[in-house]
């Protein structure tokens, strides 16, 4: 199971929903995502302006039960 854990093991810390989309093949919304404040600042993966992910939401942990 992928958790906001193992995302910063893969990732580093911050991350974007966008980037774990890619990296774990899956298509969270941004309703699957809960976000750090209502600001977007730069990813440090993907060097975009975007909010970063700080957890998901029940649904957001479903779509990742199975994936690695």
């Amino acid at each position: 199971m992928t958790s906001i854990n193992t995302a910063y093991k893969d990732f580093g810390n911050p991350v974007c929903r966008r980037c774990i989309n890619r990296k774990y093949h899956v298509n969270l919304q941004a309703d699957d995502c809960r976000y750090d404040g209502p600001y977007p600042y730069a990813c440090p993966n993907c060097q975009e302006v975007r909010r970063i992910v700080v957890g998901f939401s029940f649904f957001g942990k479903m779509k990742l039960l199975f994936r690695r």
